[in-house]
């Protein structure tokens, strides 16, 4: 076995590194009390910005797509076309929901958690460039902690942040956007491949490399 992705960073398909908050046998009150005060001023100013937030269904997709594109866009990933959130939404049914935030009818910012066993999981967030300083993506979170806390579970999972918690790493934003609401910094064990074929994985890992230099030339 050979670990893939082996920085403290997101090399590997799944995040070695995520930010977990427990909620388990806690009031709303109690756990709201828990954010850092710059998580609960930040709420606050969303709420008194009459920031709406809203549980939508697929009709909302295409305004969600779009603020996935651009989030992709200013922060440098891929994004997921219109029909792979569809696909999701559909397949776990009441256990996944598309959370909107709109500003005097406009969507801003949006969110997809899912629910499994005793665990809720933020998976994907977008917003726009225009109406951060309303700081809708602090209200949405704490409405997908507050369901989590509604439907019983334990944990609130906030998903990948760096392991690297220098200043200075570009990631280090997202980590301490987590870090407000007091979750705690768990790692796991990581991904590992099974090569069964070092040559042909050889060539596999060179054509990705050369895939990857493409695109970043593009």
């Amino acid at each position: 076995f050979t670990l893939f992705g082996d920085g403290k960073n997101f090399e590997g398909v799944q995040p070695r590194f995520v930010f977990r908050l427990n909620i388990e046998g806690k009031t709303e009150d109690e756990v709201f009390a828990q954010f850092h005060s710059k998580t609960r001023y930040n709420i606050r100013v969303a709420q008194k910005n009459n920031v709406e937030v809203r549980v939508c269904g697929l009709e909302a997709l295409e305004d969600f797509t779009r603020l996935m594109k651009i989030t992709g866009e200013r922060d440098g990933f891929a994004t997921r076309p219109k029909s792979y959130f569809e696909g999701l939404l559909k397949a776990m049914g009441p256990h996944a929901r598309l959370y909107m935030a709109y500003y005097e009818g406009t969507p801003i910012a949006g969110t997809i958690p899912i629910q499994y066993g005793d665990k809720t999981w933020y998976l994907y967030g977008a917003s726009d460039n225009n109406y951060r300083n309303k700081m809708p993506n602090y209200l949405l979170q704490w409405e997908m902690i507050r369901w989590a806390i509604q439907s019983g579970c334990k944990i609130y999972d906030f998903r990948g942040v760096s392991g690297d918690l220098s200043e200075d790493n570009p990631l280090y934003g997202l980590y301490r956007f987590k870090k407000g609401f007091s979750g705690e910094l768990t790692e796991f064990c990581g991904e590992f491949n099974l090569i069964l074929r070092p040559g042909v994985n050889k060539l596999v890992e060179l054509l990705m490399a050369g895939k990857k230099k493409l695109g970043a030339l593009r």
